[in-house]
């Protein structure tokens, strides 16, 4: 079984606060977690280069 239901690796997330490039899990259509190292995930998704906006 996965930690998630899908991990966003490698994007550049913008935030009201800051900029910086990390992964984002979600699980259950919620985001659960922004950072490195996350875990596993039904499916994974490369966002290198791409902007995500939280």
């Amino acid at each position: 079984m996965s930690d998630f239901d899908l991990i966003i690796k490698g994007g550049i997330v913008a935030t009201a606060a800051d900029t910086f490039r990390a992964d984002v899990a979600v699980r259950n259509d919620i985001i659960r977690s922004v950072g490195e190292g996350l875990g596993t995930a039904d499916e994974t998704v490369d966002a290198t280069g791409l902007m995500l906006s939280l």
